[in-house]
């Protein structure tokens, strides 16, 4: 790959997956997450993997952690080829009924979401405008179905494959190019994993039977190799996508 990626919650889960695919095919990588110590972690990692790496402390609800993580990516490594928008600030809980969804918990998704998705993007442009470059924004199959219960999360979400869209029509011109992912992965989060593990083997089987793959997805495994393909010259041509990397569960 050669390039020089900034992946925002590269410190776990789907994020860790990705920044792990991006350090085996060469990429060059800023992780950025709120945790100093899990960042140590993902950066000892991607160091046993041949990878270099710098670690930034950025917590995307904040405009001025963002535009920090950017100039220290330029000061760095000198460039920036490839945006991951994996993180998102949501609130504690997000499953309430639409009638019990409170504004509060909306704005605190929209604004976690859409809006650091938004500012990282325009905080990268200036240093992709005119060589290229590629961005890659995490949205959700809540969004795209509507699942019940998750009003302030699939507005968020869809928010964030909305604005995918808009600049890739706007900035396909200047060589960047813009997509979304909408994962599916087991090991996306610890709350995930322990959920996954509390269940009775017959509640997990149900649960697999909805995937028509038939395993669950994996964050390395399954979605780092389609981020790896997005940043790519292989998928040089696709912008304003989505790809649905999630067994076949959005079918």
């Amino acid at each position: 790959m050669g390039k020089v990626a900034i992946v925002a919650g590269a410190s776990a889960g789907i994020g860790r997956g990705i920044v792990r695919t991006f350090a085996r095919e060469g990429a060059a990588l800023t992780i950025a997450g709120r945790s100093a110590e899990t960042l140590e972690m993902v950066a000892e990692e991607i160091e046993t993997l041949g990878g270099r790496v710098l670690s930034c402390i950025c917590d995307v609800a904040k405009q001025d952690d963002i535009t920090r993580t950017v100039k220290a990516t330029i000061d760095h490594f000198g460039a920036i080829d490839i945006l991951v928008n994996n993180a998102h600030d949501l609130p504690s809980e997000i499953a309430h009924a639409f009638l019990e969804t409170d504004y509060d918990n909306i704005r605190h998704a929209f604004e976690g979401g859409v809006l650091s998705t938004v500012h990282f993007m325009t905080s990268c442009y200036p240093h992709m405008q005119g060589r290229g470059g590629s961005t890659i924004n995490l949205g959700s199959i809540a969004g795209v179905q509507g699942w019940a219960t998750f009003l302030s999360y699939a507005i968020a979400k869809e928010g964030i494959r909305a604005a995918t869209r808009v600049a890739a029509r706007e900035w396909g011109p200047v060589g960047i190019r813009v997509n979304t992912i909408c994962p599916r992965a087991w090991d996306w989060s610890e709350r995930s994993i322990e959920r996954l593990h509390s269940l009775s083997e017959e509640a997990q089987q149900a649960l697999l039977d909805t995937v028509p793959l038939g395993h669950f997805g994996r964050a390395e495994l399954d979605i780092g190799g389609v981020a790896a393909f997005l940043a790519s010259d292989d998928a040089g041509f696709m912008t304003g996508q989505t790809l649905f990397p999630d067994g076949g569960i959005s079918i």
